[in-house]
């Protein structure tokens, strides 16, 4: 299992952490190879403002909550 930790851009050392609720939609990870993966507080596949993922050789997938979408038109 992966875990996260969640930071907000503005918190500064000895403040309140985030509460659970408000954790990012998503967070991007860079993968050895340079492809990204956008995942959710759970660890799943989410990202609703483009691809889930971007390999390095130029492929693209939506995922939404864990699930795979097909292309949304305009991406």
């Amino acid at each position: 299992m992966i875990a996260f930790e969640w930071f907000d851009d503005d918190e500064e050392e000895g403040e309140e952490e985030i509460p659970p609720q408000s954790p990012p939609l998503s967070v991007g990870i860079v993968l050895s190879d340079g492809s990204v993966e956008h995942r959710d507080a759970q660890g799943q596949l989410h990202r609703l403002d483009g691809p889930a993922i971007e390999r390095a050789d130029g492929t693209r997938e939506w995922w939404v909550n864990g699930v795979r979408r097909l292309k949304q038109t305009g991406d």
